[in-house]
């Protein structure tokens, strides 16, 4: 039953530890001046702050979907690449490869319908080109800069499995996951129903929560769940995600057990401090989680019960832009300092176990971005992830004693879908390799050979 339940309050937590920004801060006269008119109704404040976190889920959920644009009748743009620094050429016979790409476009009109065209580059200069496209019966693939023909064999020939089976697998497989439009349901029923388990009890003014410099005086509000009504929750989320057997669920996971109630209780004050704390009584016994946002910093602890208190997480403020986040562990505490804070901009840096990490994130409206070092034991790793809007590009560098070692970009933008057409004709691989343009192909290979000599003693049945 203690797994059980300390598996629930941990879940819980994660709902009040996001809540953290929802402290009413009074930041002029003008916001005191009649705060008395404009106050929320007690009996309403906790439960707005429940629901205010809600929302930003589902906003959330809703603008992933959005801006990754995935899904079918989808298309997609990616570019990889690969720069080698002098010291892996070396290492590796690669002379006079300084860069190595791939651009990959893609249109899916569903699970098994799809194009695919890509183009290998090297030093920027391309390569070759491919296609392949799949319908519900064959896949097609050619090389278009040797063949205006393609090469086309059955699912059936080329996996074993005919369309229908292959159809079937892919359907299981889909079936058996939630989609991103399932989760949101979910979460928004299961949210739903949990805040209308907890009715309000009292308002207690000016009480004392927490000690030394992250204890803070504030008004009190207080509701109360009874845990039968939180158990038949818990059951209608189990039942919800039984439709999707790939996640592969226990019903002892949603089961809370002996626990009698749950109270959630609400703290702030004019100052902007406030607190949460969630107490569950089972057996005749509480346990606690308390999350409290004071001047110092912000102290994240649990009180299980036998009354002993384990702090989780604390942070310690020296000014409002600079401080640390000390997260508590059995061997070593783990701690992070910040500087230059505010709502769009900080900047990271920690040891992990003689790894020195660094990072700093900015964000602007729908764009993210995060400069990142990572060194230990002599080797580097730095660069950039940027995402926005259906965009995402990260670049990673590594260097060893200071050594370049190479650096690689990938680059992925999501699009409309764009229509194609499935070819009329094709033959089987054996007659289209006959076909391709054979005095092209041995002039490209051969000037590749040139301006790439290494390739000679990679491939040599190909020169």
């Amino acid at each position: 039953m203690k797994k059980r339940l300390w598996s629930l309050l941990l879940c819980l937590v994660l709902v009040c530890s996001a809540l953290a920004g929802c402290g009413d801060k009074e930041t002029s006269n003008d916001d005191k001046k009649g705060a008395s008119s404009k106050s929320e109704k007690p009996e309403k404040v906790v439960s707005s702050q429940f629901t205010k976190f809600a929302d930003k889920i589902t906003d959330a959920l809703k603008g992933t979907k959005e801006s990754t644009g995935a899904g079918t009748n989808s298309g997609v743009d990616m570019e990889l690449s690969l720069e080698l620094g002098k010291e892996t050429q070396d290492s590796y016979g690669l002379e006079g490869l300084d860069k190595l790409g791939l651009i990959l476009n893609m249109d899916m009109k569903n699970s098994m319908e799809m194009r695919l065209a890509g183009k290998l580059k090297m030093n920027d200069k391309n390569v070759v080109g491919m296609e392949l496209m799949t319908d519900a019966e064959n896949a097609y693939f050619n090389l278009p800069d040797y063949s205006s023909d393609y090469a086309g064999i059955s699912f059936q020939e080329l996996l074993g499995m005919t369309s229908g089976e292959l159809s079937g697998l892919m359907s299981e497989a889909s079936e058996g996951m939630p989609t991103v439009d399932d989760i949101i349901e979910l979460w928004s029923d299961f949210s739903d129903d949990f805040i209308d388990c907890f009715e309000y009890q009292e308002k207690v003014e000016n009480i004392s929560i927490g000690e030394g410099d992250y204890k803070i005086k504030a008004d009190k509000y207080v509701t109360r769940a009874d845990a039968k009504e939180i158990q038949k929750v818990f059951d209608r989320l189990y039942d919800s995600l039984r439709k999707f057997p790939a996640l592969e669920l226990d019903s002892t996971d949603f089961d809370i057990g002996a626990l009698d109630k749950m109270t959630v209780n609400y703290f702030k004050n004019a100052g902007g401090e406030f607190a949460w704390k969630l107490d569950t009584k089972a057996d005749k016994s509480t346990s606690s989680i308390v999350l409290i946002s004071a001047k110092k910093g912000v102290r994240f602890y649990v009180i299980d019960e036998d009354e002993n208190e384990q702090v989780l997480l604390y942070s310690v403020k020296e000014t409002e832009q600079k401080g640390q986040v000390i997260i508590c562990t059995d061997d070593e505490n783990i701690v992070v300092d910040y500087n230059n804070y505010s709502k769009d901009h900080v900047e990271l840096s920690t040891e992990i176990d003689g790894a020195t990490i660094t990072a700093t994130i900015d964000s602007k409206n729908d764009d993210l971005k995060v400069d990142f070092s990572i060194v230990a034991m002599g080797a580097k790793v730095s660069g950039t992830l940027e995402t926005g809007y259906r965009k995402v590009k990260l670049t990673a560098s590594v260097s060893m004693a200071g050594v370049a070692l190479g650096t690689f970009t990938l680059e992925s933008r999501a699009r409309s879908f764009k229509e194609y057409n499935i070819p009329s004709n094709s033959m089987d691989m054996e007659s289209w390799a006959k076909g391709l343009n054979q005095d092209k192909l041995k002039k490209d290979l051969q000037k590749l050979m040139k301006d790439f000599p290494f390739l000679k003693e990679l491939l040599p049945e190909l020169f």
